[in-house]
Order: C-alpha cells, then sequence, then structure tokens
C-alpha cells in the first residue's frame, strides 16, 4: 500500500512539475516564434522600406533601385541589429538589380524548392513554419523558418516573399536550460510529428513511437497520459505552441522514475514481515491470556440463564473485558428495569381501556337523558323547550361523532346550524342567519368545531354589544388553488383595536379560540392554514379560515404512509 501510495503521489508530483517546466518552456519557446513574427510584420507593414521594395520592382532605371538600394539598407541593419539572434532573407524577382547581391535578398532563381515555394504562395499573406526546410538547398538547413508572401501595402500586389529564421541549435539551447525531470526527454515537433528540437542529444538522436504521436495530435492544447514504448513503460507531458501549433512533449521512464520508490517497497517488504513475526506471537500470548477470562464469563452467563437475573458477574480487570463485564452487569440491570416497566405498562393499559368503556358509557347516558327530558316536554306542551332539546342533542351527537376529529364539512355546518337554531331561540328569533355554501365544499375534510367558535366569536364580540338586529353570515366556497375559504360576518360594532390578535380572541374561560382553531388546522392540514380578521367600528367583523380541500380518502391514506 505504501508503494503504491508513493507511485500515486510521485505521478501526482511529477505531472505538476513536468507541466510546470513545460510550460515555462512554452513561454521561451512562443516568445522566439513572436519575435521571428514580429520582425515579418516589420517588413510588411513599414510603408518607407515597403515603397522602396514596391518601386524597385517596376524601376527599369538600375541607378534609381542601387538608390533603393542604399536607402533601404539601413532599415534592414537596424533590424538585424535588434534581433540578434534571427536573421532575415528576401526573395525578389531577378529584374531588381540589388537580388544578386545575395546578402539578405536573394533572386527567385536561386529556389529550388518548388513544393515550399508554392505552400507559401497558397498561404496569400499569412505565415508558414517550417523546420530544415528553405527555399533554396544551397543555404542553411539546420534552421527554424517563418515564410511570409511580401504584398503592398496599398495595391495588395505580391512583391517578393520575407523569411525570418532562427538556428535550431538556439532553440535547443532554449530547451536544455529550462529544468525538467531527471531522465526526461523533450521534444519540440511540428504538425507533421518531425522533430525540430530536443533537449539533450539523445532526444534529437531518438524519436517518439507513432502511438505516442498520434495521441498528441489527437488531444487537445495540453494534456498527460501514461503510454507503453517497447518493452518502457513512460509518462507523457505535452503543450501545444499557440503561433504555429507545433507541440513540446516531455517523456519520463517509470523506471528512473519509481526507482526510489522499489527500494522502500523491498525495505518495507522486509520490514513488514519482521513486524509481522512480533504481532503473531504478541497475538498468540494475548489470547492465551483472554481465553480464561472468556470461558470464565461464559461460565458466569450459563449461571444466569438457570439462576434468573439476579447473578452479577465479577469483573476484577480494567481492560476491554473487564468493560464488557461491566457492560453486561449493566445490561442486567436494564433488562430488569424494563420488565418491571412492562409489567407497569400492561396494567397501566388495562386501566386505559377500562377508562375509555367508561367514556362510551356516559354519552349514551347523556343523549337517554336528553331523550326523557325531551319526551317530558312534549306531554307538557312545551314544543319549544323539546326543540331545543332536539337541537341540543343532535348538537353533541355531531360534536362528540364517536372520537373522529376529522368530519366533513358538511357536518361541521350541520354542527353550526344547530348551534345558530338555539341562540336563535335564545334572542327571541332576532337574529338572522344567512348560510351562503358551495356544495362542491360539502365532502371535504374538516377540523371538527373549527367553525363554530368563529361563530360563538362573533356572538361574544359583535351580536351581543350591539342594539340592532343581528346578522351573521357564513359563506363557504372552493378557491380555485384548491383551498376551502370559510367567511363569518357580523353586523356588530367591531372588534376593539386591542382584541384584534388570534392570542385576544379567545371564548368564554376555557380560552378555546381562534388561535387554538388554527394550531389543531395546522397539526391536520399543515402550515397552509391560516386565519384572517377583518373589522370596523361601524361595518362589523369579519373572520376568515382557509385550510386546504382534501378528502376523507387522502387522509387515510397520507395516515397509511
Amino acid at each position: 500500500m505504501s508503494y503504491q501510495r508513493s507511485i500515486e503521489i510521485l505521478d501526482a508530483q511529477v505531472d505538476e512539475n513536468a507541466a510546470s517546466a513545460l510550460e515555462q518552456l512554452n513561454l521561451h519557446i512562443t516568445y522566439i516564434f513572436n519575435e521571428m513574427d514580429k520582425v515579418s510584420n516589420i517588413i510588411s507593414n513599414q510603408h518607407a522600406m515597403n515603397e522602396l521594395l514596391y518601386s524597385s520592382l517596376h524601376e527599369a532605371d538600375k541607378l534609381k533601385q542601387i538608390e533603393n538600394y542604399f536607402a533601404l539598407k539601413p532599415f534592414l541593419n537596424d533590424i538585424i541589429t535588434s534581433y540578434s539572434n534571427y536573421y532575415l532573407s528576401i526573395y525578389l524577382p531577378e529584374e531588381v538589380l540589388f537580388s544578386q547581391e545575395q546578402i539578405m535578398i536573394y533572386p527567385f532563381k536561386i529556389v529550388d524548392n518548388q513544393e515550399l515555394q508554392a505552400a507559401i504562395e497558397k498561404q496569400d499573406g499569412k505565415a508558414l513554419w517550417r523546420s530544415s526546410q528553405r527555399l533554396s538547398k544551397k543555404l542553411d538547413q539546420d534552421v527554424t523558418s517563418q515564410y511570409k508572401l511580401l504584398k503592398h501595402y496599398y495595391t495588395n500586389n505580391v512583391i517578393g516573399i520575407i523569411e525570418v529564421y532562427t538556428q535550431n541549435k538556439f532553440i535547443e539551447q532554449i530547451m536544455s536550460n529550462v529544468g525538467s525531470a531527471s531522465g526526461s526527454i523533450t521534444y519540440l515537433i511540428d504538425q507533421e510529428g518531425a522533430i525540430i528540437a530536443a533537449n539533450t542529444r539523445t532526444g534529437m538522436a531518438s524519436r517518439p513511437d507513432a502511438e505516442l504521436l498520434h495521441k498528441v495530435m489527437q488531444g487537445g492544447p495540453k494534456g498527460t497520459f501514461k503510454t507503453e514504448e517497447g518493452s518502457q513503460s513512460k509518462q507523457v507531458v505535452y503543450r501545444k505552441v499557440e503561433i504555429n501549433d507545433w507541440t513540446l512533449i516531455t517523456t519520463i521512464p517509470e523506471s528512473i522514475l519509481y526507482s526510489s520508490s522499489k527500494k522502500l517497497r523491498d525495505s518495507s517488504f522486509i520490514t513488514i514481515a519482521a513486524v509481522l513475526l512480533i504481532v503473531i506471537l504478541l497475538i498468540y500470548l494475548i489470547l492465551k491470556n483472554s481465553t480464561k477470562r472468556i470461558n470464565r464469563l461464559i461460565r458466569v452467563m450459563s449461571y444466569i440463564e438457570n439462576d434468573g437475573l439476579t447473578t452479577v458477574v465479577p469483573s476484577r480487570v480494567n481492560d476491554e473485558l473487564g468493560e464488557l463485564e461491566k457492560r453486561f452487569n449493566e445490561m442486567r440491570s436494564r433488562i430488569n428495569s424494563l420488565i418491571a416497566e412492562i409489567y407497569r405498562a400492561e396494567h397501566m393499559k388495562k386501566e386505559a381501556q377500562f377508562e375509555a368503556l367508561q367514556a362510551q358509557i356516559n354519552p349514551h347516558f347523556l343523549y337517554n337523558t336528553l331523550d326523557t327530558i325531551n319526551w317530558m316536554a312534549i306531554n307538557q306542551d312545551a314544543y319549544e323547550v323539546s326543540s331545543i332539546i332536539t337541537a341540543l342533542s343532535k348538537f353533541f351527537r355531531l360534536t362528540l361523532s364517536e372520537g373522529k376529529e376529522i368530519i366533513t364539512v358538511r357536518e361541521e355546518i350541520e354542527i353550526v346550524k344547530q348551534y345558530m337554531y338555539i341562540q336563535k331561540i335564545r334572542y327571541d328569533d332576532a337574529l338572522q342567519v344567512n348560510y351562503c355554501i358551495d356544495e362542491q365544499v360539502l365532502d371535504y375534510d374538516a377540523v371538527k368545531l373549527s367553525l363554530q367558535p368563529l361563530i360563538e366569536n362573533a356572538f361574544k364580540h359583535g351580536i351581543q354589544h350591539s342594539d340592532r338586529a343581528g346578522v351573521i353570515e357564513l359563506k363557504a366556497i372552493l378557491t380555485d388553488d384548491g383551498f376551502i375559504e370559510m367567511r363569518v360576518l357580523d353586523n356588530g360594532p367591531g372588534l376593539l383595536k386591542k382584541t384584534r390578535d388570534l392570542e385576544d380572541i379567545s371564548l368564554g374561560r376555557s380560552g378555546y379560540g381562534l388561535h387554538n382553531v388554527l394550531e389543531r388546522l395546522e397539526l391536520h392540514f399543515g402550515p397552509a392554514c391560516s386565519i384572517e380578521i377583518k373589522d370596523g367600528i361601524e361595518t362589523g367583523a369579519e373572520v376568515t379560515i382557509i385550510w386546504p380541500a382534501r378528502s376523507t380518502c387522502s387522509v387515510e391514506s397520507s395516515h397509511g404512509v
């Protein structure tokens, strides 16, 4: 593992160091090529030089051509002096007299590399980069050149060809001066994969294999990968030179890279083998001692199995087994406590079942009693009392609803109707109740006794304090976004400013008010529920309660989940 980890670390470090060195070398090489490009641009864009060359091409007077040459020579000397590592050649037609001098300016008649000349002309003024290819084979071939067509700046007519070149040994010197990994070789190759320069003599004599070059040529502007070259594994890092799309490649043999790791691996194997022998011996001695104590613990456990949970395991040594013995004793004590709690829970369960049975009896007793009073009122011709008792009986049956918390909107409105019936009799029918109910909402779910507190609130804060006949209106609609909206409006004097918060509006001493209703709604329907209060001193109060529309089936399914 340490060997493999060291290889991974080395790979990462080598990739980082090689990439950094290659980026630095790329900057140097790019600088060289940019300087060469700058020289050719000076020749192309310097109007005075351009005009002298163009006029000489069309000047029949040889004396005038010589004058042009002497006017041109200082410009050319200044350029060569300013760029000491770079050289310049200009190729002109033979009719230009000073092209015969062959000092920086050559006639086309010496050109014997017709293929290169055709490639230059095809570029139509764009730079063409070549290594060890000159327009004349008589000239030095061990150079890297940039070729451009020289055109007249105004007419765009071709004047000749510009060649800016530098010696390959200058590029090799730059490459050898930039640091790289030990044993690595860095190449500069052109678009066809030909080696232009290398940082070592070995690199110039050797050549990367075709598969490696193919991966580099098909890759992006930079990258890294591993490859097998013959019987040797190599790590490859490359960067493209942006100006001419040539490529810098560094290859690092893994045999050199991992030599120190292999030594570490071999020494680690020896060390691990020695440590394993010592560990095995120690394990044998520890297990021999621990086995005795484990057997003792097993014997004590068998005592507990036969004699119940009263036996305690003796713990004498404060180590792992001692901690196990301690935890075993705590577990035994906890089991005893749990058994006692289960006995108490069973006893409480039986008491709760008994109380639930009594709770079922009490409502029946209430209904039977109210039914008896109702028949007594009928026998006494007290029909108004009978109607109140009947309404009260229905009200209790609906509010109890067999212990259900969720009922339908239809049932909730029925509770309100029974309650309002009793209140109308109480106020000698000086109360008008208007119902405006959308039938779409009747079969949706409602929390039991969620509307009745709103009606009671209208009596407490509205009708009771009004000098005029009371009017209460109940509206129920299904909104477009899937909510049930209930509104209770009254014509009372409105709420006092201090009672406009839900916390302040409660019904009676019990404090069972609108805030409690909102909590119950949120418990069953979530935080989307809301209660809004609007009131005016003369226009009465309006309370709106909103909750999501949901059917009984969906409630049951959600509980099932």
